[in-house]
């Protein structure tokens, strides 16, 4: 499930901004977009582009589970409860 939004808002530091970002959507979605030593199973992806006064912000979760293989290194998990867009928004 991939859902785009869009954000009327700027930032000085695109990194911190988009720490900022996952960090809000793992902790209050219980979910995890980037893969850490600890933490090796994702649900999905986010991306970010960072423009003045507007960020257009990428969020997909997967909706299967499958090993890691050629194309990538980390297993995927599918949420049981994938969120809706309204619920992405009001964290964000």
């Amino acid at each position: 499930m991939k859902h785009q939004i869009t954000r009327k808002m700027s930032c000085d530091n695109s990194a911190e901004c988009s720490d900022t970002i996952v960090k809000k959507l793992e902790e209050d979605l219980n979910c995890v977009f980037i893969a850490t030593e600890t933490r090796k199973t994702i649900h999905g992806s986010l991306s970010i582009l960072h423009e003045k006064n507007n960020h257009i912000i990428t969020v997909e979760f997967y909706e299967k589970d499958e090993l890691s293989n050629a194309e990538h290194d980390t297993p995927f998990k599918k949420l049981s409860k994938i969120p809706t867009e309204s619920e992405i928004k009001k964290i964000i």
